[in-house]
């Protein structure tokens, strides 16, 4: 859980950097767009020429605007500290008590399509990705916090991981052995 809480600082940091790009990029529309009606107006662009570049310039724009409400809405999300706090202890106790309850393979894996997005590996770096759902005002359509765990593989887990593996190929040689002295053993009795 610290991890979430260091987390909601640099998200914060990271969503006013692109707030502020963003601002930028509408600034330069808004420019874009008075050079257009200037050429436009000078008679070095036809109609349709002036009228599919508008509303391309509007279409952009549109999108960053968009892009700039959902992270204003995600700003004003990461200073619920309460809201936000409940919801990764409801999240972690919740996933935490899910997965002592997995006991073969097929319930591990639905534990992980319900509770992680993605997973990403490349390089020996590993990231989860995932989203934590918060009680907002309309509780049939929660409204989500994501989150990104990232770590890497280290020389030494990957030691003790080949160690594990040989360790278990070595239990399974024994027990063979031993299931194959005690049949032998024992004349006149088949499996």
């Amino acid at each position: 859980m610290d991890y979430f809480k260091e987390d909601a600082r640099d998200a914060g940091e990271r969503i006013e950097k692109e707030l502020r790009a963003i601002d930028g990029r509408l600034a330069d529309l808004e420019v874009k767009k008075q050079r257009v009606i200037d050429v436009y107006l000078s008679g070095d662009l036809s109609r349709d020429g002036y009228t599919a570049k508008n509303r391309e310039l509007d279409g952009i724009t549109e999108a960053l605007r968009e892009r700039a409400t959902e992270l204003s809405g995600s700003t004003s999300l990461l200073n619920k500290r309460s809201e936000i706090d409940a919801a990764i202890v409801r999240y972690c106790s919740g996933a935490r008590a899910r997965f002592a309850e997995c006991t073969d393979t097929r319930n591990k894996r639905q534990f992980l399509l319900d509770y992680i997005g993605k997973v990403t590996f490349l390089n020996d770096k590993v990231s989860i990705h995932g989203r934590i759902p918060l009680l907002g005002r309309n509780p049939k359509e929660p409204s989500f916090l994501p989150f990104r765990i990232e770590s890497e593989i280290t020389k030494e887990d990957r030691k003790r991981e080949r160690m594990r593996t040989i360790d278990a190929v070595h239990m399974q040689q024994a027990m063979s052995s031993l299931t194959q002295g005690h049949s032998t053993s024992q004349p006149g009795r088949t499996l």
